[in-house]
């Protein structure tokens, strides 16, 4: 039995963490023994908890940033160092043989698996090369992925989008997110509806992801103003917890300019977003960091219509007419007019929910890249 301890960067349970915990509930327990690791208790630890994973806190600063804060990156190494020592400690005390990271954010269970001289894994979701890389290192991308490939005996990334960084670098795997696939959809229960001030026959459209600029929530939002000329009663459920409180303000702003405060309802975080999903008409993803799109996955599974920005990786999930529809981002009037495709023509609406679904059963399926995912580990002791 391989004893693994699994590295997060944040115990949130954003698309990287929910792939963490899936992988944890599915990982084959005859050959695995996982411990997670997470900065601070949260969301991420306790659902673990709850499926009978043991896990640790071993405190954790971001060693990767977004550009803009490129400067915390010193002082994020220097408070590093306990946390370093501390896990190496933790990794020949509990005899731990493999160690997995689950961003590129956060580098101490790299450097510790690297002191205590056990094998160390990487899981990548984010895109780091381009033109609009997620995270940026103050020594340059070239370094960053030189030290990466150093650190790891393998790496895998989630899309094509993530692991273009790494070249043709040996060693590197990309295994999308497995998705629990829910039965079709099929009406949502009137209790829900009525609690988020829904009526039967309004156009509901949805967002989903923690509400900062990368994630697109005011294109969606000036999508709507677009769409309530031919739609009167179009709503946009925004569904996330704020992170960027002054970009918040601004779509405050804006939604009171125009009038759309009947028109945009912030729900926050929710954990029934298959729940949800049945009372979209559509889905739309408008960011431009994203290196996959698991909400995008989940509402085809769903059989939900995705209008998604052909940026990142989405365009690897989203064929236009057939799994979902693309837009050209930022660009609200793309939204609006992908969301008047779907009105117009219910024969393009079945083609893409049918598309979607059978696109997500055949490759995205749990079970079948929780397998692939413990080949990779199993592949790391092998000498």
């Amino acid at each position: 039995m391989i004893r693994a301890l699994f590295v997060s960067h944040s115990s949130e349970l954003n698309g990287a963490e929910r792939m963490l915990l899936d992988t944890l509930r599915r990982l084959d327990k005859g050959r695995f023994a996982p411990i997670l690791a997470v900065p601070c208790p949260g969301h991420l630890s306790k659902d673990a908890s709850a499926i009978g994973i043991e896990s640790t806190i071993f405190p954790m600063k971001w060693t990767l940033t977004e550009k803009s804060r490129v400067w915390k990156q010193l002082i994020s190494w220097a408070a590093n160092v306990p946390g370093v020592f501390r896990m190496t400690r933790f990794i020949g005390e509990r005899d731990i043989e493999l160690v997995v990271t689950n961003s590129a954010a956060c580098w101490t269970g790299a450097y510790a698996a690297r002191r205590a001289g056990v094998p160390h894994a990487w899981f990548v979701h984010e895109i780091l090369d381009g033109e609009r890389p997620l995270l940026v290192s103050a020594l340059g991308r070239k370094s960053l992925i030189r030290r990466m490939l150093s650190l790891s005996k393998r790496i895998v990334a989630s899309s094509r989008a993530s692991a273009r960084a790494f070249g043709d670098s040996a060693g590197v795997s990309i295994i999308g997110n497995g998705i629990e696939l829910p039965p079709p959809s099929g009406p949502s229960p009137d209790p829900l509806r009525e609690s988020l001030g829904l009526g039967r026959e309004e156009l509901v459209l949805g967002i989903i992801g923690k509400i900062y600029p990368g994630k697109g929530q005011k294109e969606a939002v000036r999508a709507t103003g677009l769409l309530r000329a031919i739609r009167p009663d179009v709503r946009l459920l925004v569904i996330g917890d704020v992170e960027d409180k002054s970009y918040f303000a601004e779509i405050r702003e804006e939604i009171k300019a125009a009038g759309l405060d009947r028109n945009v309802a912030f729900i926050g975080r929710r954990t029934d977003v298959f729940a949800l999903l049945p009372l979209l008409k559509a889905l739309i993803i408008a960011s431009s960091v994203d290196s996959l799109g698991r909400a995008g996955l989940e509402a085809m599974a769903a059989g939900i219509p995705v209008i998604a920005a052909a940026r990142g990786g989405l365009p690897e999930i989203i064929a236009d007419g057939r799994t979902g529809l693309l837009f050209d981002p930022p660009d609200p009037e793309g939204i609006a007019a992908a969301v008047r495709r779907i009105l117009d023509n219910p024969a393009l609406e079945r083609a893409i929910i049918e598309g979607g679904r059978r696109f997500v059963e055949a490759n995205f399926n749990l079970d079948v890249q929780v397998r692939k995912i413990e080949r990779v580990l199993e592949e790391c002791l092998e000498p």
